[in-house]
């Protein structure tokens, strides 16, 4: 307290409204970050649902689309950049220690995942942490994915090309987001995606 007053020389009271107005332009500026890439990623999943011929595919899918491979990218890369901004970087849980949850749910706890995610909130505040931007990044592209999917009239093959891809991102999405809240709510997202477009 000392070397604060003799540093703003007794204006030591007048120094907190500047430390709160650090605050607010880095909260400003971190979901000003999360929706610019959030809707950067959106532009990625809408080019390819609307791509000709996409949705109307007949033939049965054997791998995920190419865009899943640029959004991961994408996300890593964004996850890299808040690493390096709000702190270490964070480890991925790789293959091994992946959590999936889906497989022990009942179609009961699936379908109110989805509901939840159909009342999520896409631009609610973030949390200040590496995990909670990454999960406003992607929340931000799911929602796009789901309301692109609504859009369209899918085929047979379209639809499952659309299950495959939204199983390996929601796969993919628990590697870079830590809480099991975000996880699963972007989970639900991309069922609902799905559902839509069921």
């Amino acid at each position: 307290a000392e070397a604060q007053e003799q540093l703003l020389g007794g204006h030591a009271a007048e120094a907190a409204p500047s430390g709160l107005g650090i605050a607010d332009a880095a909260e400003v500026a971190l979901t000003h970050y999360v929706c610019r890439h959030g809707q950067r990623l959106a532009l990625l999943l809408r080019g390819t649902v609307q791509k000709s011929g996409w949705a109307q595919a007949a033939k049965i899918p054997s791998e995920p689309s190419p865009v899943v491979e640029e959004v991961f990218q994408e996300a890593a890369a964004c996850d890299a950049q808040l690493g390096r901004l709000l702190g270490g970087p964070r480890r991925s849980k790789g293959g091994a220690m992946r959590r999936n949850f889906e497989l022990r749910k009942s179609p009961m706890e699936l379908d109110l995942e989805r509901q939840f995610a159909r009342k999520a909130q896409v631009f609610a505040p973030v949390a200040d942490t590496c995990s909670g931007a990454i999960a406003g990044i992607l929340r931000v592209a799911f929602k796009a994915l789901f309301e692109y999917a609504r859009e369209e009239a899918f085929a047979v093959g379209g639809l499952q090309q659309l299950q495959v891809d939204a199983a390996v991102l929601a796969e993919l999405s628990r590697d870079l987001v830590d809480d099991d809240e975000d996880a699963t709510l972007l989970s639900g997202l991309l069922a609902e995606a799905v559902g839509s477009a069921s």
